[in-house]
């Protein structure tokens, strides 16, 4: 790693603490609606750590919370991108 690379500092914009009082009011809007059974599903592979966080809040808010996970498929042709429309599970 060059030295320019170590010596770059990265702004903190939103606090952990920030975050999870955020993902804690999000799940208790989200009880408020919708109580009871709730399934979360999740799109691979960016949202996991997220999902995660918000199915640990809706359980502590005292939703039942199920998770299925989905990928999408995104085909490149040089510099265009083209998503297919499917998910699969």
């Amino acid at each position: 790693m060059s030295s320019s690379n170590r010596d770059h500092k990265i702004e903190t914009l939103f606090s952990a603490e920030h975050i999870s009082e955020r993902v804690d009011a999000l799940a208790q809007e989200i009880v408020a609606d919708e109580p009871g059974d709730i399934l979360v599903v999740i799109i691979l592979k960016g949202s996991f750590v997220f999902a995660a966080d918000l199915v640990r809040a809706l359980e502590r808010n005292g939703a039942s919370a199920q998770v299925d996970f989905v990928t999408s498929v995104e085909l490149r042709h040089g510099n265009r991108e083209f998503w297919t429309g499917e998910a699969y599970a």
